[in-house]
């Protein structure tokens, strides 16, 4: 790894006009240099694209169909130049120093393959009712477990361990984690508190129902455990 790797940045969004340019700020504003930002615009319908173009030079914009944002990031993987890649969903946050700590975790220790951080929840001022509900409870405290917006891998890594599964709409990353976790993948948890993930009406993972496709994630986590015995 060379003493100063790209790293990409990849932000997908659909119809994320509200909260973009606060997660595109994120990004450039990490203490990491050198990295490049891209937004993936899954064919947004309202202002999306206008927001990306105010960053001029600073962001590359990817249009394409509605495809779903597996194939948003599958798409970003085929044009990024970094050595290595990030995810940031267009409603979310990075601490500043994001980038910093965990690139230096990977370059200390080679052997990682993925390397996440914790994350903490937080809700918009129109759902406070609710965050008062849940004061105390352990979404308000930071958490561990994976997710895509605390991922720093190699670009490698989706040629080892393969692409997003195009048709697992909104289980694609889990799937695909623990897909690279039982080919055998070295996985790091940095303990700080890296990214701040927003709770509003729209959340996707609020609307989720448990339907088919959640079987694909427990079939996935038992092949993982079948692999560690």
């Amino acid at each position: 790894m060379s003493s100063a790797p790209l790293v990409s940045c990849v932000i997908s969004v659909f119809n994320g006009e509200r909260y973009l340019a606060e997660a595109v700020d994120s990004a450039l504003s990490q203490t990491y240099s050198p990295v490049e930002v891209i937004v993936v615009d899954d064919g947004s319908t309202d202002r999306t694209a206008e927001i990306a173009a105010e960053y001029g030079t600073r962001v590359r914009y990817i249009y394409q169909e509605h495809r779903g944002a597996a194939a948003t990031k599958n798409m970003a993987l085929r044009s990024i130049e970094g050595e290595l890649v990030a995810f940031l969903d267009a409603d979310d946050l990075w601490h500043p120093d994001k980038l910093t700590l965990q690139v230096a975790a990977v370059r200390e220790r080679p052997e990682i393959d993925l390397c996440f951080t914790n994350y903490r929840n937080f809700w918009v001022p129109e759902m406070s009712d609710e965050e008062k509900k849940y004061r105390g409870h352990p979404l308000m405290s930071p958490e561990g477990a994976w997710s895509i917006c605390t991922l720093l891998t190699r670009r490698s890594r989706f040629t080892r361990y393969g692409a997003f599964d195009e048709e697992l709409r909104g289980y694609e990353n889990i799937t695909w984690m623990l897909e690279a976790a039982r080919a055998g993948a070295v996985i790091e948890v940095l303990p700080e508190t890296l990214m701040y993930r927003r709770i509003h009406s729209s959340n996707q993972s609020r609307e989720r129902a448990l339907d088919d496709e959640f079987f694909a994630v427990v079939k996935a986590w038992l092949a993982y455990r079948r692999g560690m015995t």
